[in-house]
């Protein structure tokens, strides 16, 4: 039976002899080409096309058609009577059998050409063979992709034992895209009969829209987008919620060619502005004449490269470089084994209180040379002792009688990109198919843009970088792009950091998998898993985890686990999904071997700019563990109190006096950057990046002076406009809090959805007519955490910032500061309005302080932010007010005391 949809007349799918055969629902005829027709359907519930074939058997199937699944659709419905299911899941083909209750999925993500929702047509084939024991085969452009075994037949649902739906079958599967030439046997075709209907027919789909896309032009493409307010890509079917991935500016390709009017955005805390005059001289200058980088290893050799850059731009000097010092003073860089000074002053420099990851740097005098030693035991080391002294160098410090020994104090201090590596070099590439990581660039060569981003990371403390996000996407196969890998992991490798990867769960226990990696990449850094969480399979037990690490083990290798678990793959069902973490991993502790670390969310829910520790933090004693923050978010905003927050933090795993900040072994960071030329959708943005580099190698540092680096190294040492920036970012926090940005309200979910207020809400949080809140201790939430921390959130004047999170309050509740939650929702909202204004007049009070282009560009930025916190809180005014009739007295946000006061009265 063959459907061709060359007859379509009203609606009607009609056979050659006028015979109805189907007809269409919110459907359309579309042309392939000349010859040949499709059916186009919109993304839409209700969109979909019922077939009426002859009576089928069910007991042998085989279903045939081409595909070309748009952005954004989730599954594909085949065979109702059957319950066959085709779909995509974020961009991966995926084919699943319902039987009984539950649906059996064969995943074809193992496999490159498994690839779907990239808008080009493929052959998608599946047969099914009840008495062979329930085998169902799946093959993709008349190649086998998966097969699997199922343990009945496909369940009938009482529908006609030969209708055909196509498209969409309820609000969580909804398709787009086209459909055609759709051809169902009542048998089980063979792999070369599959493969042969490919050859004959591939030519009329594959050409031209699979061909190449083109290589990236060689100049940047001009490109401007808003601030805020274009919509992340994201997959309705997960429940957590995708960071914003908006980018703002001048797109930037590959060969990250920069004019020189935006190379202070660019270059971000590594502005090498000149020092004033006279900062360096005397002994200080003698040594900046000279840099002895000896040997090959290409990590000290980019180090050399670093400092006679930042030397340069700093004092004008451009040093002499060689083997060894031309003069009678330098800077000599490198390791026992890479320098012969180094190897001779080794005991002196006391190296092995440096250890595996840190640097010395000490003023020596060997043989009559005055030497600034900058020393490690590995090129990592050194490159981080470079970064060390070119930030003195940026601040104005001295660099005489140095004795300084620098370790980190977490081991892995990883940023992970929550973007989808494109394969093309399409301009036109936004949201989080806008990696700056590109397949194409990276064959092309065109890397300059990675490499300014790897020196960027390397310079405030990273050591790892995951260039794909934790939810599976096939085109971030490493396995099918080893060639780009090796020269990706090349250029992180010259700043002494280490590459990621996050394999799902079907590649990582593969020992192929971790070969062919390594044999890539000797120096890999391992995996960042994602198991057993929304819609990742896999098991994040000792067992299933384990048996991964030790494929890793012997090259080194580091196994990250995610251990934010929940929804319907998760190994542990408790609707209290907050310390599903804390129950699932707590028992298993000490069962994990030691290149395993359990990463935690910084927070039981999402990344909240207020809310709890993660219960996981204070449980974990015997297995290695960390930490997952979020980095950049679209509005311009500084998350370093927050982390602060978290790293002082006193868990009380051993009692009272246990700080977050001691004991862990990974700090990760969520990122999204795109080849904008500001990186991100607002340059102050990049405090973030530069400060939890900073935090990860030293939680002891204070938010003022991390603040006060980054405004140094951006703007200049003496630059005037530091106390307005300064001031400018130390409020931005509560500003977004005031604002119930990303998403909270003294610990509850404000989330709006559909121009009203989100009702499914993560048990117990409740937002109702009545009250907000969760009930924490009712529910058992609470007592998760230490008996010091319980009392501490369950105390409801001395934490009202996170009140809600463990109390379920009527709107007129009373805080202590006098106003009920109604009115508090109200000022505060009230107040974020008018502190975005006061961020953006604050800025404006730098214009001629600094780089005019870096200010023209903030400016505009922070002008969209402006006007859009007088968007949400609007929003949030029309959420509450949808919420009940009658709710002015409790819940509607309103301005009333703000307007009282500024109006004149009647009188």
């Amino acid at each position: 039976m063959e459907w061709d949809f060359q007859h379509v007349e009203n609606g009607q799918i009609m056979d050659a002899t006028g015979k109805s055969v189907g007809k269409l629902e919110d459907a359309t005829r579309g042309v392939v080409d000349a010859t040949h027709a499709c059916l186009e359907i919109s993304k839409s519930t209700t969109s979909r096309v019922l077939l009426h074939p002859p009576k089928l058997s069910g007991k042998h199937l085989t279903i045939s058609l081409w595909v070309k699944i748009s952005k954004g659709a989730t599954s594909l419905q085949i065979l109702r009577s059957s319950n066959l299911s085709m779909g995509a899941y974020r961009s991966n083909a995926k084919m699943q059998f319902r039987v009984g209750t539950k649906f059996s999925d064969l995943n074809t993500y193992p496999d490159s050409r498994g690839i779907m929702g990239n808008g080009q047509w493929h052959s998608y084939t599946v047969t099914y063979d009840e008495i062979a024991g329930g085998k169902a085969v799946v093959y993709i452009d008349g190649i086998q992709i998966a097969e699997a075994a199922l343990d009945g037949p496909p369940t009938k649902r009482g529908d006609s034992d030969s209708d055909i739906i196509i498209g969409s079958e309820n609000p969580k599967n909804v398709f787009a895209g086209s459909i055609a030439d759709i051809r169902v046997y009542d048998e089980v075709l063979s792999a070369d009969q599959i493969h042969s209907n490919y050859e004959a027919n591939k030519d009329v789909y594959v050409p031209p829209t699979n061909a190449p896309m083109p290589s990236p032009a060689a100049s940047p493409a001009a490109k401007i987008r808003t601030a805020v307010g274009e919509s992340a890509d994201t997959d309705d079917s997960s429940d957590e919620p995708m960071a914003d991935d908006q980018g703002t500016g001048k797109h930037m390709d590959g060969t990250a060619e920069v004019t020189p009017g935006d190379q202070a955005l660019h270059a971000a805390w590594l502005n090498y502005q000149p020092a004033a005059p006279g900062t360096f001289s005397g002994d200080e200058a003698a040594l900046l004449q000279n840099i002895a980088a000896p040997g090959a290893d290409s990590t000290i050799r980019t180090a050399a490269d670093e400092l006679s850059v930042a030397i340069t731009g700093i004092t004008s000097v451009k040093p002499a470089r060689g083997e060894n010092l031309a003069g009678p003073a330098g800077i000599v860089l490198g390791t026992p084994e890479t320098s012969p000074t180094i190897s001779h002053l080794a005991s002196q420099l006391q190296l092995q209180q440096a250890g595996s990851q840190g640097y010395i740097l000490r003023s020596v005098s060997d043989g009559g040379t005055n030497c600034l030693i900058v020393a490690a035991n590995s090129p990592a080391g050194v490159i981080s002792g470079t970064f060390a002294l070119i930030r003195r160098m940026q601040l104005g410090q001295s660099l005489t009688d140095l004795n300084v020994v620098d370790v980190p104090k977490t081991a892995v201090r990883l940023v992970n990109h929550w973007d989808f590596i494109p394969d093309s070099g399409d301009q036109a590439l936004k949201g989080r198919n806008n990696s700056i990581y590109s397949w194409a660039d990276l064959r092309a060569g065109h890397t300059a843009l990675i490499r300014e981003w790897a020196r960027l990371l390397a310079s405030a403390g990273y050591n790892g970088v995951c260039p794909t996000e934790l939810n599976w996407a096939e085109g971030n196969n490493f396995l099918s792009h080893l060639d780009e890998v090796k020269t990706l992991a090349g250029i992180f490798r010259d700043y002494g950091i280490k590459l990621y990867w996050t394999p799902n769960y079907l590649l990582a226990p593969l020992p192929t998998t971790s070969d062919a990696l390594y044999k890539a990449v000797p120096d890999f850094g391992g995996y960042l898993l994602k198991f057993g969480s929304e819609g990742q399979p896999g098991d994040p037990g000792p067992d299933s985890i384990n048996s991964i690490a030790r494929l890793l083990a012997p090259h080194g290798g580091v196994v990250l686990v995610r251990g934010f678990i929940y929804g319907k793959y998760s190994p542990l069902q408790d609707k209290l999904r907050q310390i599903i973490p804390y129950k699932f991993f707590g028992p298993l502790d000490g069962k994990y071997d030691p290149n395993v670390v359990i990463v935690g969310k910084s927070s039981p829910l999402d990344f909240e700019i207020r809310e709890p520790i993660n219960a996981l933090d204070g449980v974990l004693k015997q297995t290695r563990y960390g930490t997952e923050v979020m980095i950049t978010k679209e509005f311009p905003m500084s998350w370093i109190e927050s982390w602060k927050r978290w790293f002082d933090f006193d868990n009380q795993r051993n009692g009272p006096g246990t700080y977050n900040r001691d004991g862990i072994d990974a700090v990760v960071g969520v990122a999204m950057v795109h080849p904008d030329v500001s990186w991100t959708a607002n340059p102050l943005n990049m405090v973030n990046f530069y400060a939890l580099g900073r935090l990860a190698w030293h939680p002891d540092l204070t938010p003022t002076q991390i603040q006060s680096e980054w405004i140094g190294m951006t703007f200049g040492p003496q630059s005037t406009a530091a106390p307005a920036v300064d001031h400018l970012l130390a409020g931005s926090d509560k500003i977004a809090d005031d604002l119930m940005l990303y998403h909270g309200y003294r610990g509850v979910w404000v989330i709006l959805r559909g121009g009203g207020l989100r009702t499914k809400l993560p048990y117990p949080q409740q937002i109702t007519p009545e009250g907000i809140g969760g009930d924490g201790a009712g529910t058992g939430l609470s007592a998760a955490y230490a008996p010091g921390v319980r009392a501490y959130y369950e105390n409801m004047t001395n934490n009202e910032d996170l009140l809600l999170f463990f109390h379920f309050l009527p709107y007129d509740y009373k805080l202590t500061n006098g106003r009920t939650l109604a009115e508090d929702m109200n000022d505060r909202l009230s107040d974020g309005v008018a502190g975005a204004q006061a961020m953006l007049d604050e800025w404006r009070s730098v214009d001629g302080k600094i780089d005019p282009q870096y200010f023209a560009y903030t400016t505009q930025c922070m002008e969209s932010y402006a006007t859009e916190a007088q968007k949400q809180e609007k929003n949030i005014e029309a959420g509450f007010a949808t919420l009940r009739n009658g709710v002015d007295s409790t819940a509607k946000v309103k301005k009333k005391k703000k307007d009282e006061s500024a109006s004149p009265s009647a009188e």
